[in-house]
């Protein structure tokens, strides 16, 4: 997927035949607004373009620090396709952590997750019931209870990752 190709020799069996995915062929609109897949392409009016493919974390990375960089647009809203990989990665807490609270102060934990490029908004879910909504890789608080917390990000495509984490008051 290469669009600089170099012609050079290579050893049969010895030379690396990995295809090169630093960019990602997508077929967009005409103004490049929306992206489709093979279900909801149109017979005409679209185009392939081609477009960085970084890796989730390396997305938030960037968005972190403000580097403009150029995105997948958003999918054809008016598409059906269920989506199956790329699902959220929560970056905090961390699944399985054991987390200690005092009992007398009010604390927080973050919530963060790195998602895909073509994300807009995830939901976040405390023990299976809707918390917030937020944009991508926006950074939200919480008020945890003590015990077991199961924690879930759900992306605008239906993609979903849950953590679990346990939390323990201690008296200061």
């Amino acid at each position: 997927y290469c669009q600089d190709q170099v012609i050079d020799y290579y050893l049969p069996a010895t030379s690396g035949s990995r295809k090169c995915h630093h960019l990602k062929s997508v077929w967009v609109n005409a103004t490049a607004e929306f992206a489709y897949c093979t279900t909801c392409l149109p017979a005409n009016g679209y185009q392939k373009k081609w477009y960085p493919n970084y890796s989730a974390p390396i997305i938030t990375y960037l968005q972190t620090h403000n580097i403009p960089f150029e995105g997948i647009p958003t999918h054809n809203p008016q598409c059906e396709r269920l989506w199956v990989t790329g699902a959220p990665e929560i970056t905090s807490p961390l699944h399985g952590a054991e987390y200690f609270i005092n009992e007398s102060d009010s604390m927080q934990m973050m919530l963060s997750a790195s998602v895909e490029n073509d994300v807009q908004e995830v939901f976040w879910y405390i023990n299976n019931k809707f918390y917030k909504k937020a944009r991508q890789n926006e950074q939200l608080f919480f008020e945890p209870n003590q015990g077991k917390v199961k924690i879930s990000c759900s992306d605008d495509k239906g993609r979903n990752t849950d953590i679990v984490v346990h939390v323990k008051q201690v008296g200061f």
